[in-house]
Formats: structure tokens, sequence, C-alpha cells
């Protein structure tokens, strides 16, 4: 008597066309319902990321100010404005509102300005 008489035998692996059609999505799907409504919140949450780099690059400017200049208040200068800015932002709505995104701008145009008029220690106004 063979040692496999009493097992089952070894079941087949599916073909690709079993494994296609196991994969294919249902015709009732509605595929249209993931897609999202509209770019403009998505390019809204975009700028809502990008613009606060400039104005962490301010900020990290003032904080360095702090060890230039060895004055401590530049510090708390650089904390009270994140501070301000960010919760401002978070009273004025979702990050894919437009009025955030008029705020970020509104900080970035500031936060560029403080960059070029604050000058470090020793600089002078006028460049050569």
């Amino acid at each position: 008597m063979s040692m496999s008489a009493g097992l089952n035998p070894k079941p087949r692996s599916p073909s690709s066309t079993e494994v296609m059609s196991r994969l294919r999505m249902p015709k009732d799907l509605n595929v249209a319902a993931f897609a999202p409504a509209s770019t403009g919140g998505t390019l809204a949450e975009a700028l809502n990321g990008a613009l606060p780099v400039i104005m962490h690059m301010a900020l990290s400017w003032l904080v360095l100010q702090a060890f230039l200049r060895g004055e401590l208040y530049w510090l708390f200068v650089a904390i009270f404005v994140h501070a301000v800015v960010e919760i401002m932002a978070t009273l004025l709505g979702p990050n894919d509102a437009w009025i955030v995104v008029a705020w970020r701008v509104l900080v970035a145009v500031g936060s560029m300005a403080a960059i070029v008029r604050v000058r470090g220690p020793g600089l002078s106004a006028e460049r050569e």
C-alpha cells in the first residue's frame, strides 16, 4: 500500500486568469466617490504646508540674534510671534481653507521683511 493513499492530492495553483478575475473591481463600485471633490482644497493645504517655512527662517534669524547680541529677549520675541501666528491660523479654520492661506501669505511677507530689516550686530544698513 502506498503512503499517499489516504492523503488528499496536492492542490493545484490557480491560473493567472483566475487570479486576475478575483482582482477585478466590482461593476457597481463608484470610483469617483474616492476622488477629491476639488483640487482647491489640496492646493490650499499644500500652500499651508510650504508658507510656514519662510516664517520659520525668520524666527530662526531672531533666535540667532539672541546668541549674537547676547540679549535673551530676541528668543522670547520669536516664541511669542510663533505662538500668535499658529494660534491665529488655528482660529481661522482648517488647513484647506483659503483664509488660512491668506494669513500665511501675510505672515510670509512680514517674515521676509524681518529677515531683511533685522541686521546682525556690527552690520551697517548700507551695502558697498
